[in-house]
């Protein structure tokens, strides 16, 4: 999932500023498990008597399908909404109230729909890697970003018919973290900061010195990283808007992602690498610990939220794979068993 190779401090700026961007990204790559997860509490044995549950695939009840937007091969399914998506290796780059925005090969070519409510479908742009893709918080805008050396070329569109928005170069290798209809939240390695770009003033404004890996507009959260973690460097949870109030920092832990509340988040361990984490946890914004799901020789893939605290997504064992919906340590299979893929 991730490079796994040590960084040091006299790295080149693109080797920094691809670290960063994995984190924000989750780019796929070769198939290395996750270690365990330490706990960022004090306390060992404290830590060790916190229930965690086992979400092995085949030891799971069946549950009912999942409610939020999800792919289903070449299908976009959303609650009583099935689409079919023509091409092939559909992604799903994010969705909201009004639409929904899918990358697909077609022609051997990226192509990028937008799926209406009401299932209509309109390709907005061409060539468009869905991997390079940020979706505004809103619905209404969607980030491309083209790595070039150390430079990130971000164009801003609209999701509506595809016209840009805005487009800007940034010379520090810039990721966007987010977005909304007003600005975007950008972390850079070399220098480390995080910044936001007021849409329509072309304002830049620096939040803090330090790489930002995750952020969320909606409810003014941003994660950042005190250093290369490779290097002995923590995370850290903060406000966005007030940086100086720090409301988490772990250095075991690093946030996946936050809930649709603004309440809870995901965690996973700080150098997790390869396929994905063995084990996820969540906690408050203060870190205190909530639920935590493990599965043995396998990996968990956290896609989505159904509520303020259940999320589903994926669960892959050593040899059976199935889709997980988990509240608490209550967690059941969406779909049916299937052999896993560890291609």
């Amino acid at each position: 999932m991730r490079e796994h190779a040590t960084i040091s401090r006299t790295s080149p700026t693109g080797r920094l500023r691809r670290r960063l961007a994995l984190l924000v990204t989750g780019a796929a790559g070769a198939l290395v498990l996750a270690a365990p997860l330490l706990a960022a509490d004090p306390g060992a044995a404290q830590a060790a008597a916190r229930r965690v549950t086992d979400v092995t695939p085949s030891a799971l009840d069946r549950g009912p399908a999942r409610t939020d937007a999800h792919l289903v091969g070449q299908r976009l399914v959303h609650g009583d909404l099935s689409v079919t998506i023509p091409g092939r290796r559909a992604v799903l780059v994010g969705y909201g109230v009004e639409n929904h925005l899918v990358g697909t090969r077609l022609d051997g070519r990226w192509v990028t729909i937008r799926v209406d409510a009401d299932g209509t479908r309109k390709r907005i742009a061409t060539g468009l890697s869905p991997y390079t893709m940020t979706y505004s918080e809103d619905g209404r805008l969607v980030a491309s970003s083209r790595f070039d050396g150390d430079a990130t070329r971000v164009v801003v569109r609209s999701t509506a018919d595809g016209s840009t928005v805005a487009r800007r170069t940034f010379r520090d290798g810039s990721s966007v973290l987010t977005l909304d209809s007003s600005r975007v939240v950008l972390g850079s390695w070399a220098p480390a900061r995080t910044r936001t770009w007021q849409l329509d003033t072309g304002r830049l404004h620096t939040v803090v010195h330090q790489a930002g890996y995750r952020a969320d507009l909606t409810h003014g959260l941003l994660a950042t990283l005190t250093d290369d973690p490779y290097q002995g460097g923590c995370s850290v949870l903060r406000r966005l808007d007030q940086p100086a109030t720090r409301l988490w920092r772990s250095c075991d832990e690093r946030v996946e992602r936050f809930a649709p509340d603004g309440r809870h988040l995901t965690t996973v361990a700080l150098l997790s690498d390869g396929a994905g984490p063995s084990q996820v946890l969540m906690r408050s914004l203060r870190g205190q610990w909530q639920a935590a799901w493990r599965v043995t020789g396998g990996w968990i893939d956290v896609q989505g939220w159904e509520g303020p605290d259940t999320w589903v997504g994926e669960v892959h064992g050593p040899h059976r794979s199935a889709g997980l919906r988990c509240t608490g340590d209550d967690c059941e299979r969406t779909s049916a068993l299937r052999p896993t893929d560890a291609s």
